[in-house]
């Protein structure tokens, strides 16, 4: 996995191929890591809201076990007005951890999020935005949810709005901004931010735009 995608980023030609290349090797990384953690185990929780049960089952099982009570309990929670776990329910949709993966229903959890203030949903947003996913690419959107999301510190947003910076993607091109934010999300331990950073610092490019040297 890990020699495809840096064979893959190496020989990167156009923004198109980078869209695609970095989020295949997104659910690459997403399913390995996944499938190397431990196993969900029985938790008890007596006395827990339904928001704390939806946050407690999506931290401690990876892959989910539970899948049943985690969807009962987030959406619960949610009905209950507890916005932010749109969040949860819009992740596990959009990487298929419980088995179902439904880009449109995450897409709808994390606008439901978005709309209540949650930096980390706007984030997701701009992710799917500025790739296509679950609709049309759109650059005003993606750079809308993608500032709020950077300016709350959310390291996906960070690599949204750098990307878009160091492609000219619906905004001015400007390179010492893309490496600013690419390095900060860089740092947090994104790793689409990681590999773009790796490979600008070994060749001082990303092969289909400016140079950085």
């Amino acid at each position: 996995m890990n020699t495809y995608c840096e064979g893959a980023l190496d020989t990167i030609a156009n923004a198109k191929l980078v869209r695609a290349v970095l989020y295949g090797c997104a659910f690459l990384i997403w399913g390995v890591a996944s499938n190397a953690l431990a196993q969900g185990v029985e938790e008890d929780h007596t006395g827990l809201t339904n928001a704390e049960i939806c946050i407690k089952i999506y931290n401690i099982n990876r892959p989910f076990e539970n899948c049943e009570q985690l969807y009962s309990s987030c959406l619960s929670a949610i009905a209950e007005g507890e916005k932010h776990i749109n969040h949860i329910m819009g992740v596990v949709l959009f990487s298929g951890r419980c088995n179902e993966m439904d880009l449109e229903k995450s897409k709808s959890h994390f606008v439901s999020g978005a709309e209540a203030g949650d930096a980390k949903s706007d984030a997701y947003l701009a992710y799917m935005y500025l790739f296509g996913i679950a609709g049309e690419a759109d650059m005003k959107k993606a750079y809308q949810h993608g500032i709020r999301a950077a300016e709350a510190g959310v390291p996906r947003g960070q690599f949204v709005v750098g990307m878009m910076y160091l492609n000219g993607l619906g905004v001015q091109k400007d390179v010492e901004k893309a490496k600013s934010l690419l390095e900060v999300s860089a740092k947090k331990g994104f790793v689409q931010s990681i590999k773009v950073m790796s490979i600008i610092n070994k060749n001082g490019t990303m092969s289909f735009g400016g140079s950085y040297e």
